[in-house]
């Protein structure tokens, strides 16, 4: 029994991650899976889950870094070959419901994870009847708003500029944080937390100017003045530029307010409360602003 969590976590971890891809873009899933992000994730997981097994060493330890190593051959191989028979079409939609589904559905996600790491992951199964009203409500949320979300995908939707630039971010910012993501994670609680911010932010820089490329130039292609007015007005980087640092501020600003309302526990719970608030935030006020420019 002590040597199933040390093979199991790694498999836990990627697939995790994969999920929230596909629930995204499924080309973006497959694309993972077939780049050199799976086996170097894999890598960089694995040496993380080992510094800290090292670190917090007991009788157990070397056989379950030998037993880690042989997870990470074999994980991502069996992670390629699913998404090899994947033939999935899921799309989130560049729209207010659809990014709304795809947050939820990650924040649901993201409370099931906390359990299982809080119960089985650290052995500690007598806290699953505390847990388990939890996990029930996370699991009847999150398979409602996957049923909303394939709901959402025939239907067309409206692309407004600064809605799409979110959507950009997020696709770049998967495929950016997938391998740094773990070490990411613990390098906060293991006296690295500069480092650790100075490479989140880097993701989420290179991600931001990665989606205003791609949104600026579907504008140059269409030419149909959807990102900004008509000649003699600011420019469509500009208005893009003003909206999403509106959305930012409304979204740090409740981030704050949800960060002072979380219960102190475990570091993760207050990342997700943290997170989901300013996600959900920043796209509400970025349909706003993109459907108010549309009225006008």
């Amino acid at each position: 029994m002590l040597r199933v969590q040390a093979f199991l976590e790694l498999p836990f971890v990627l697939l995790a991650l994969a999920t929230v891809a596909r629930w995204l873009d499924a080309d973006l899933y497959r694309q993972i899976a077939r780049s050199a992000l799976l086996p170097l994730a894999s890598v960089s997981y694995t040496t993380v889950f080992c510094l800290v097994e090292w670190d917090l060493r007991n009788p157990y330890t070397v056989d379950d870094l030998v037993v880690r190593s042989v997870s990470a051959v074999l994980t991502p191989i069996l992670v390629a070959l699913c998404a090899a028979r994947d033939r999935g079409t899921t799309r989130s939609p560049a729209s207010v419901p659809g990014l709304l589904a795809f947050i939820g559905s990650l924040g649901a996600l993201g409370v099931l994870v906390l359990v299982v790491y809080d119960t089985a992951l650290l052995y500690n199964l007598g806290r699953l009847p505390e847990r388990l009203p939890l996990a029930l409500a996370a699991s009847v949320l999150l398979l409602g708003l996957r049923r909303v979300a394939s709901r959402l995908q025939g239907r067309p939707a409206r692309r407004g500029p600064t809605l799409a630039f979110l959507r950009h971010a997020l696709r770049h910012w998967l495929s950016l944080f997938f391998v740094p993501a773990l070490a990411v994670r613990y390098g906060v609680l293991f006296g690295t937390p500069q480092l650790t911010t100075g490479v989140g932010l880097m993701t989420v820089a290179t991600a931001c100017v990665l989606a205003a490329r791609d949104v600026l130039g579907e504008a140059r292609k269409t030419a149909d003045g959807s990102v900004g007015p008509p000649d003699g007005r600011p420019p469509p980087g500009l208005l893009l530029a003003r909206r999403l640092g509106c959305a930012v501020l409304a979204g740090t600003g409740a981030a704050c307010l949800a960060a002072w309302l979380t219960p102190r526990s475990y570091y993760e719970v207050m990342l997700l409360s943290v997170t989901a608030v300013f996600l959900v935030t920043t796209v509400a006020v970025c349909g706003f602003a993109d459907a108010r420019s549309a009225t006008r």
